[in-house]
């Protein structure tokens, strides 16, 4: 193969991306060629519709065989187009960008213009954005595995990056396993998305995707506006599918903290990722063996103030298991639960929001007791 016809076929391959990408947000957002014609003029580029189909037929036009290129790729067309589509122009021209990062890029949303003026969106994707204050950066994450029987903590790197060009917040979760390949390497899931808040339902949504594994989290944290400080820590909600072989719906708790933290900080901290509410139950013996361990002032109001309570303890396996007729096992299951006290709900309280981030970074050797 000669070099002319190597550079032919990267010349090929390169500018048909550029276009397959372009196409593929125009697609999205369901814009005509006309509009995006008529955006490009009211920037003072000047582009016929034709010229547009052919930029964005360029696979078609191009004939690699014969090396004649039917039609050019203009570098001013691109950046325009990447304008119009509020686009970040180094994703759409970086070859080597996997797959399911651009991806991530390209579903960003974008803000509704109104004539020339920008209206204001209620979900909030663009760093610059005041809502955005004290979020951009790296932090480390942690939560329990999704496999039954495994109790090990999971860790991983969470970075929130701006997308220069895109008015929006690219998210990118890297995750420890805790297990190795065949060659002892420690295999690191990666998830692509954004992230985006809602200053009306003063939550932060975190969004991200595997292709590869096919899959799609979400993490969702309390809002908090900060002016110049920077969001050091927060406990969010987490909806994914549990990992190993029996896949099923799950929700956790993470939490994200802007340092790393130490083993004696970890141990304390992580029975803040149970799905917690505010009344503590514990067994009676469990507390009779744990309570010397306790601030003399929690013994106190516990023996003053709590009336210790028995409960049964029913394994729903043993009914499903034993009893026989299934409308029978159903009614039984349905009625022990209506009357047991689990929560309608779970919510990741302010409460635990304010532990955790007084432990992390206000204790310093203060009395944990006066949170």
């Amino acid at each position: 193969m000669n070099n002319d016809f190597t550079q032919s076929n990267f010349t090929y391959y390169y500018y048909s991306k550029i276009t397959r990408r372009l196409k593929k947000v125009i697609e999205r957002q369901g814009l005509s060629q006309k509009e995006i014609v008529e955006r490009c003029a009211s920037m003072g580029v000047k582009m016929t519709q034709g010229a547009l189909s052919k930029l964005l037929n360029y696979e078609a036009l191009y004939d690699v065989q014969s090396k004649q290129r039917n039609t050019n790729l203009s570098l001013a067309h691109i950046v325009c187009i990447c304008k119009v589509l509020s686009l970040d122009l180094s994703a759409i021209l970086d070859l080597d960008l996997e797959n399911m990062e651009l991806d991530a890029l390209l579903d960003a949303p974008v803000r509704e213009e109104s004539g020339h003026k920008a209206v204001r969106q209620s979900l909030v994707s663009n760093p610059d954005e005041y809502e955005f204050t004290g979020y951009v950066g790296e932090y480390k994450t942690y939560f329990y595995p999704t496999i039954s029987g495994e109790n090990k903590i999971l860790t991983g790197v969470l970075s929130l990056k701006r997308n220069d060009g895109n008015d929006s917040c690219s998210a990118r979760l890297e995750l420890d396993t805790n297990q190795k390949d065949r060659t002892g390497k420690p295999i690191i899931k990666k998830y692509y998305g954004r992230f985006l808040i809602s200053p009306h339902q003063r939550a932060g949504y975190c969004i991200l995707r595997n292709d590869k594994l096919g899959e799609i989290n979400m993490l969702v944290l309390s809002h908090q506006q900060f002016n110049n400080q920077e969001l050091m820590c927060k406990l969010a909600a987490c909806i994914t599918t549990s990992a190993g072989g029996n896949q099923r719906p799950t929700l956790h708790r993470v939490l994200i903290s802007r340092h790393a933290l130490n083993a004696q900080e970890l141990e304390t901290i992580k029975p803040q990722l149970l799905l917690n509410t505010d009344e503590i139950q514990i067994e009676t013996s469990v507390y009779e063996a744990i309570q010397d361990q306790l601030p003399q002032a929690v013994q106190d109001l516990v023996a003053k103030m709590v009336k210790p309570r028995s409960f049964y303890c029913i394994n729903e396996s043993m009914i499903v298991n034993t009893v026989d007729g299934q409308r029978e096992k159903a009614e039984a299951i349905c009625l022990l639960r209506e009357h047991s006290t689990a929560p309608r709900y779970n919510k990741v309280g302010t409460k635990a929001d304010e532990l955790v981030y007084k432990y992390l970074y206000q204790s310093q050797g203060e009395d944990m007791a006066k949170i």
